[in-house]
């Protein structure tokens, strides 16, 4: 209790004249008195709001017992002691903790005091809180430790020059890894020595930025990597002014040889087929381009394209499977390369196939399973026939895929280009109509297209245009031929059939806008109509004489309209819902076709529609490849046999066995058996021996409107 107040009284009456301690006592910066045993016998109201501490918990005790912590530098302590210990002034910086646990630096200034002559009496000691100027100092430090790691460890190659010498005074090692020389030989400019002619005009773009004060890049470029290979890169840069006026510039370097080999590869794949090697539609098309300048340049040399398209592909990939389809595709590329070999031998004397291809010639993946051929100087019809055969001839002998021999053919459709032809989309254009052309011939065949087959072109596209509108000009109508039961040779149903008169064309046959609107789209507006209109039609009949009317009604579906299944049902149900018809009134027929596009949608659909009520029936039977599986596989309520088993019926017996098993068949499996192209007695008689249930045909009526269907039903079961 006493030793404050000792210290209290050497502080007032010795220590300080009372002018020099109000002084220090008003001083902002932190200020104590201590013994000559280092004891504070003062300190100032800054002391005690920097360290915490009040006067009254500081006298008497050590400052270094008070403020200093384990982060303390003891170097810097054991300095302080030995020059105080010496009688010596002393300044230094310190880091303290305060006694809120605070950490802080102050810049002590420590001196000692006493008369003249004698020993001192003790120290003051003035400081300065420095805590904010070491924090800068240490966000400096440690922005500069964050920059230094970025240039270190930049994937970018980095490179600083002195612009007064051209020299490079620092790099980075991503710099080193991109070009191959040590940093050593990049600060000596001997990197600078191995520059290709390449880089040299993005060199002085970049000197040009550097003396402008102005950004460079990016610019890509190629350099020399040390070992002698080319490495592409991608160059940019900025410039700055040092203080002294000395300009300084920045130079970044990227290695972007992956990205533009990726290019390379990814712009050679845009032009060649991943399946077959060969070139692909664009290579084609620019090749033609090519082509057609020659022969507008060169009076009296034409070429010839030769467009084909796989007989029966869909059939081998689809029985087989597409890696069989693949291969055989990647077979039949391989002789068509064989067949280019053999012609070109014979017209120019080329011994390979890289011979070939300099001279003009060509073999393209057109798409899908369609190849096409250029072939320079064929221009006459002769020569490209005979080309055409040397094509028939190579792809003649079979194709071994997946352990089976696969027999194929193509069909070709062949365009002769001349100084009259403006393009070369008209030159593929003319030669894929020649191909369907060849198609409709048989397999096999190869046309040459000509203006006849403009017409029917233009003829294709007349109805396209019509059908937009023909269900809103009222052009479109409905016939309905009847079904028959066979045993009592009553009338119980009616398949509706769409017919159409085109203003200036007349009646279209319904194959041909049918088939023009199913390749368009518009089967799927046209399909609408003709079920909602069915269906009323069906309504209309019941509520004029419901007692003879049509039990139910069919209606062709197309494939297209199975493939917006969604779409079909929600047509389904309102047009069910519109006209108040029962869903099992309405029977909708599929093809096997149309199944086999998408066997697991359909059967999802087909699966749906009958769970609705709706009845389904597969149209055609026979005609397609897997018929009996499709019978197994699809829940069908009806069986409609094609026209082709009932035409030969009575003529061939062959045709009876086929016929009365397929009606056995469709029977054991509890579905009803329907005979289309019924046309006289005799095959009437031979249907109802084998058991079949119902017809439709000629002989029980033609196609007729509603009224003469409805009239046709009241006579018979009049009668």
């Amino acid at each position: 209790m006493n030793a404050p107040l000792a210290h209290q009284h050497l502080l007032d009456s010795a220590t300080l004249p009372s002018a020099w301690r109000a002084l220090a006592e008003r001083c902002a910066q932190p200020a104590l008195v201590t013994d000559t045993t280092r004891r504070i016998t003062w300190a100032n109201a800054a002391f005690s709001e920097v360290t915490g501490y009040s006067l009254e918990e500081a006298l008497g005790r050590s400052p270094g017992e008070l403020l200093q912590c384990e982060q303390t530098d003891p170097t810097t302590i054991q300095r302080v002691r030995d020059a105080l210990n010496r009688g010596q002034s002393i300044r230094c910086q310190l880091l303290n903790r305060s006694r809120q646990g605070r950490l802080y630096w102050l810049d002590m200034d420590i001196h000692p005091f006493g008369l003249a002559g004698e020993a001192p009496r003790g120290f003051v000691a003035l400081a300065m809180d420095m805590t904010a100027q070491h924090e800068l100092q240490e966000r400096e430090a440690a922005h500069a430790r964050r920059l230094k790691a970025l240039f270190d460890l930049s994937p970018l190659g980095l490179a600083l020059f002195d612009m007064e010498t051209k020299r490079p005074i620092e790099c980075n090692a991503a710099l080193s890894r991109i070009n191959g020389f040590s940093r050593a030989d990049i600060l000596s400019g001997e990197a600078m020595r191995h520059v290709p002619d390449a880089h040299l005009p993005v060199r002085e773009v970049w000197m040009a930025s550097v003396r402008l004060g102005e950004p460079f890049g990016p610019l890509e470029s190629v350099i020399l990597h040390r070992d002698g290979h080319r490495v592409d890169v991608s160059m940019s840069g900025a410039s700055t002014q040092e203080p002294g006026g000395r300009r300084m510039a920045w130079l970044m370097v990227q290695d972007i040889s992956k990205r533009r080999t990726t290019e390379r590869l990814l712009a050679e794949s845009a032009r060649r087929d991943t399946l077959t090697g060969l070139p692909n539609r664009n290579r084609l098309d620019d090749h033609l381009e090519h082509m057609l300048a020659r022969t507008h340049a060169e009076a009296g040399w034409g070429f010839a394209v030769l467009l084909m398209d796989v007989d029966r592909f869909k059939v081998i990939n689809e029985s087989l499977g597409h890696d069989a389809g693949d291969s055989l595709l990647v077979s039949l590329a391989e002789r068509l390369k064989q067949a280019v070999m053999v012609s070109a031998r014979l017209v120019s004397g080329i011994d390979s196939l890289a011979a070939a291809e300099q001279e003009g010639w060509l073999i393209a993946r057109f798409g899908g399973d369609e190849f096409a051929i250029v072939a320079p100087g064929l221009s006459t019809q002769l020569a490209a026939a005979s080309f055409a055969e040397v094509v028939n001839g190579q792809l003649q002998p079979s194709h071994r895929i997946s352990g089976l021999e696969i027999q194929t053919t193509v069909s070709i459709g062949i365009a002769l280009a001349h100084a009259g032809t403006a393009a070369a989309v008209n030159l593929v254009r003319d030669a894929d109509t020649a191909m369907y052309e060849a198609k409709r011939l048989g397999r096999r065949q190869y046309a040459f297209f000509d203006e006849r087959m403009r017409s029917r072109i233009s003829r294709a596209l007349h109805i396209e245009e019509g059908l937009r509108h023909a269900h809103i000009r009222g052009q479109l109508r409905l016939v309905f031929q009847p079904i028959v039961d066979l045993e009592t040779g009553l009338p119980t149903a009616a398949e509706s059939l769409l017919r159409w008169t085109h203003p200036t064309l007349g009646q279209v046959p319904p194959d041909e806008f049918i088939a023009v609107a199913e390749e368009t789209g518009q089967i799927v507006e046209l399909g609408r109509w003709a079920l909602f209109e069915s269906c009323a039609a069906w309504t209309r009949m019941h509520r004029e004489a419901p007692e003879v009317a049509p039990q139910r009604i069919s209606v062709n579906l197309s494939r297209i309209q199975m493939d917006d299944g969604l779409r079909l049902l929600a047509t389904v149900r309102a047009a069910l819902t519109d006209t108040r018809m029962p869903p099992e009134a309405l029977q909708l027929e599929i093809t096997e076709r149309e199944v086999m596009s998408d066997p697991d949608g359909a059967r999802q659909l087909i699966d749906t529609l009958r769970r609705m009520g709706v009845r389904i029936a597969m149209d055609d039977f026979g005609t397609g490849s897997s018929s009996l599986a499709c019978l197994r596989e699809y829940a069908f309520d009806t069986v409609k046999i094609d026209k082709s088993f009932v035409k030969d019926l009575c003529r061939d017996a062959h045709v009876m066995a086929v016929a009365h098993a397929t009606v056995s068949v469709i029977e054991n499996l509890g579905m009803i058996s329907v005979a289309e192209g019924v046309e006289d007695d005799g095959e009437v008689a031979a249907l109802q021996g084998m058991g079949c249930r119902y017809g439709q045909g000629w002989r029980f009526g033609r196609p007729m409107d509603e009224a003469a269907l409805l009239a046709m039903f009241k006579a018979a079961y009049q009668r």
